[in-house]
């Protein structure tokens, strides 16, 4: 990011596209989008405390994916909903309908150029 007199200037942003491995689901290898409208981010942590499934970091994995959104991807903080066991509204707590209603957030009003990024961590 770049501050100029009275605007923050973010250049467009080349992201490679494909699954968790890197590939693009072909042999020529990722694909290759810019990104030049809005950045978006559903981020969901559950590490299923007091349980016998408990995991340890989930809540951690989402909350520094947030800080690299925003510092290496220029992502607003506005534009990051983080769906977690710590967030005291209960629409922010990681459930069927927060996680539904968070994609509906996530799309809605979607268009070419834009960046929408999901990431789950738990079971």
């Amino acid at each position: 990011l770049k501050a100029t007199k009275d605007l923050l200037y973010r250049p467009p942003l080349q992201i490679a596209m494909g699954n968790a491995c890197g590939c693009g689901g072909n042999d020529d290898g990722p694909i290759i989008s810019e990104v030049t409208g809005k950045r978006k981010a559903l981020l969901v942590g559950i590490n299923y405390r007091d349980t016998s499934s408990a995991l340890n970091g989930c809540i951690n994995d989402v909350v520094n994916q947030k800080a690299i959104l925003i510092s290496h991807y220029g992502f607003d903080e506005d534009n990051i909903l983080m769906l977690t066991e710590d967030e005291t509204e209960d629409r922010r707590r990681p459930n069927k309908k927060a996680i539904i209603d968070g994609f509906k957030w996530l799309y809605t009003g979607a268009q070419a150029g834009d960046l929408l990024f999901f990431q789950y961590s738990g079971h």
